[in-house]
This record gives C-alpha cells, sequence and structure tokens, in this order.
C-alpha cells in the first residue's frame, strides 16, 4: 500500500506493508484524511539533519541523552543510530475517515463496511489503509461525507478546548491563534451563543474568522490588547 513518510525535511510517498488487524483495532480503509499544515510542516522540519543537530545542541535532554549513548555506546553506534532515525522517518497524519475492512477481537463492535472517522497520531495516517484503536473511531452519521468527517480530530481538539474553558451562554471569550483549530473554536464558541474575539498575527486568519461569524479580532499585536479591552467594555 501507499503511505506518506516524512524524510529529511520533505514529504514522500512510498510502498509499505499493508497493517494487520490486531485486538482492540480496526483496519480502515482510508478515503479522506485530513492535512493539518503548521502541526506537519513543523514535524517534516524535525526529519531535516539540521533540525535534529539543533535539537542537540540547544534542547538540555536532548544534549544530554546524546552524551550518553555516544558514553555507553561509542561513536559508531551513535553515528548509525542518528542516520536511522532521520533515514527511517515518520509517518504524519492524525485524523481520517473511511470504510471497516475488518474488526479484531474487542473491535467496539465495528463490522466490515461501517463508515467511520478515525483519530490519533501514529494511528490514522496518510495511508491506503490504517489500523486504529476501536476506541479512537466513531462512526459517520449518513448525513456526513467522508470528506467532513476526516477533520474529527481537529473538531474534537476544538470541543475540548471549549469544554475545559468552561464557556457559558453570552459569555465573551477570547481564542488566540486562528488556524484550523482556532476557526473551528469560534465556530462552536458562536453555536453556544458566545460573544467572541480572535487574535492571530495573520489578517487573512481575521478576515477569515470574521466571516464564519466572529464578532471581532486584531492582528496587530501592538493593538490586540487595546481592542480586547474595547470589545470587553473594560476601556
Amino acid at each position: 500500500m501507499k503511505q506518506v513518510i516524512l524524510r529529511g525535511g520533505s514529504a514522500v510517498v512510498e510502498d509499505v506493508p499493508a497493517p494487520v488487524v490486531a485486538p482492540n483495532t480496526i483496519l480502515v480503509r482510508v478515503a479522506w484524511s485530513c492535512l493539518s499544515p503548521a502541526t506537519e510542516l513543523a514535524t517534516a522540519a524535525t526529519t531535516s539533519i539540521g533540525s535534529a543537530l539543533h535539537r542537540v545542541v540547544n534542547e538540555p535532554d536532548t544534549l544530554r541523552k546524546a552524551f550518553d549513548i555516544l558514553q555507553d555506546r561509542g561513536l559508531r553506534h551513535f553515528s548509525a543510530l542518528a542516520h536511522e532515525r532521520i533515514s527511517v522517518g515518520t509517518s504524519p497524519g492524525y485524523s481520517c475517515a473511511g470504510t471497516v475492512i475488518q474488526a479484531g477481537r474487542g473491535g467496539g463492535g465495528f463490522m466490515s463496511g461501517d463508515r467511520v472517522a478515525c483519530a490519533g497520531d501514529q494511528f490514522a495516517k496518510h495511508a491506503e489503509i490504517v489500523s486504529v484503536p476501536a476506541k479512537l473511531a466513531v462512526r459517520i452519521p449518513n448525513d456526513v461525507d467522508f470528506l467532513s468527517a476526516s477533520t474529527v480530530a481537529l473538531g474534537a481538539i476544538a470541543l475540548q478546548g471549549v469544554r475545559r474553558a468552561q464557556a457559558n451562554i453570552g459569555e465573551l471569550v477570547g481564542v488566540i491563534g486562528l488556524g484550523l483549530v482556532g476557526q473551528l473554536t469560534v465556530q462552536i464558541l458562536k453555536a453556544c451563543s458566545c460573544r467572541v474575539f480572535g487574535i492571530d498575527t495573520d489578517p487573512v486568519r481575521v478576515e477569515h474568522a470574521t466571516s464564519f461569524g466572529l464578532d471581532a479580532g486584531a492582528a496587530d499585536s501592538q493593538k490586540a490588547v487595546e481592542a480586547a479591552y474595547r470589545f470587553s467594555g473594560c476601556q
């Protein structure tokens, strides 16, 4: 099967062995997977040699681990390990939707042919077939298509943020960052009848959020505090 791999700071598509069903998991043939630009660009950057060296030099814990490996196993083993980690790469993706091929023992009651949305880093990958824990999958309602359902993880993250904030009807709420999750957060808050102020360094994101119901926003960091005070009626 084909799968996206991040290696050397870039994304490549490779042929890899298909996963097999295991207890408490389901095999899913992916129809759509959701690309989260900020998260996956950042992940791609960490697979480059320059980024790896930067982490070793600038992160105390990583530097300590590197010295421990050098001391215990020697330079040759350390070099081979570093080369392996960079050359093997990593599998991106954490939100997708598709059709169940097979359910393992304890597979949450899913059956072959079920339409499901799946979440989870290292599970809901950009691949033709994925193996996902049953607890990280949910059946897709009949009136929802695969494309929409593939954003399930992003929606869940946004909803969890709103729940933890304990926002109530009519309250004033600030959302810092209007990327994909921020945009969804604004819309959930508006559905809860909150008044929402958004902040992002990109004015286009503020415009998009405003078109979807954001009450007020700011893209200028120097003016954001003043604008927030005006919005909240404190100035």
